[in-house]
């Protein structure tokens, strides 16, 4: 044999156990890869499971919110309200005069007086203003402000909890009797 010939079978030989060698190689690869599939598979179960659990987490939470009395809603945003008005924000809703006692209560409009008349320090801090009409004067209240101080009271007395769960007129009524 040859010198040529030897070196070839060689050459051969060590093809053969690189071709081995690689074939073993692209078997441990796929059977990685499948490894990864299935791995892909249980996370993406898993994905989907986390997305249902916050799709429901975020349900409740609104669900919960629009039990809450005082809706937190931009339904009334940054509009100004008559008390009437005031008082549809809550559910169930208050009388403009069940209103007009809140009003008093938190000190944004004066005591003592049948007609709610609102205090000068409401009137200095954007808490309301006069709406005239054809010589008609009433007020609007800045929602936000009203609510956002109402909810303070609530806080203050420890009693917004059952406030929010108050669920009939009648019940409304005694327990603004009680503030």
């Amino acid at each position: 044999m040859s010198i040529e010939l030897v070196k070839m079978e060689k050459m051969v030989s060590e093809m053969s156990v690189i071709t081995k060698i690689i074939e073993h190689e692209i078997k441990n690869i796929q059977g990685d890869i499948n490894y990864l599939k299935v791995e892909n598979k249980d996370l993406q179960i898993e994905i989907k499971e986390v997305k249902s659990k916050i799709s429901t987490t975020e349900e409740n939470s609104r669900l919960a919110l629009e039990k809450v009395t005082l809706r937190n809603s931009n339904e009334f945003g940054d509009d100004w309200l008559t008390q009437k008005d005031l008082g549809l924000m809550f559910e169930p809703s208050l009388t403009s005069h069940q209103v007009g006692k809140m009003l008093r209560k938190i000190d944004l409009a004066m005591k003592k007086r049948s007609k709610t008349t609102p205090t000068q320090k409401s009137i200095a801090n954007g808490y309301v203003r006069r709406s005239v009409k054809e010589n008609f004067t009433s007020w609007r209240w800045y929602s936000p402000k009203v609510k956002n101080d109402i909810i303070k009271y609530l806080n203050k007395k420890n009693v917004y909890d059952t406030f929010i769960n108050i669920s009939n007129q009648e019940e409304l009524s005694n327990f603004l009797l009680t503030l």
